[in-house]
């Protein structure tokens, strides 16, 4: 059952009451300074298609993302189009460690993966990000309120 805690509001820095659940013990929230370090990994890839072939690339994308959210270590696979331009085609893999990753990429799937993006009208932008921090209001709380008192930033 959520219990009601006051707070400290980053944003304005005035206490308010409010509810919230709080985490199990051992497992302390993301993304704050108390949460255990996580190396995560994320694929993206952008493509550019021909407008009749969005939907085709959605669908082989799609095909190819379900498998890929049940293998071990995945936090996440998704597939959309960019919502300023429908010939860009985008796709994302999370990966709770690099080790996770690297059984990803030397994979069958992954060769499958490939095959799709090769199929694209130009090369695909790929990036692999390492991620080796998250934070979450800590930082807002951190950034706004140094030492206790909310700076203002010249000018305003």
């Amino acid at each position: 059952m959520p219990a009601a805690v006051a707070a400290i509001s980053p944003i304005g820095g005035k206490s308010k009451r409010h509810r919230s659940i709080r985490p199990p013990p051992c497992e302390p929230p993301l993304g704050t300074s108390t949460a255990p370090a996580r190396r995560v990994v994320r694929l993206a890839v952008s493509l550019v298609v021909a407008a009749c072939g969005t939907q085709q690339l959605v669908h082989a994308l799609r095909f190819l993302a379900g498998p890929t959210r049940l293998e071990a270590g995945c936090l996440g696979c998704r597939v959309w189009t960019d919502e300023s331009d429908e010939s860009i085609v985008r796709y994302a893999e999370e990966w709770a460690t690099e080790e996770a990753m690297r059984l990803r990429v030397r994979s069958e799937r992954f060769t499958r993966l490939l095959e799709v993006l090769e199929s694209a009208q130009e090369a695909p932008c790929v990036q692999f990000d390492f991620v080796t921090e998250t934070r979450g209001l800590d930082y807002v709380a951190e950034v706004r309120d140094r030492d206790g008192t909310l700076e203002t930033p010249p000018g305003v």
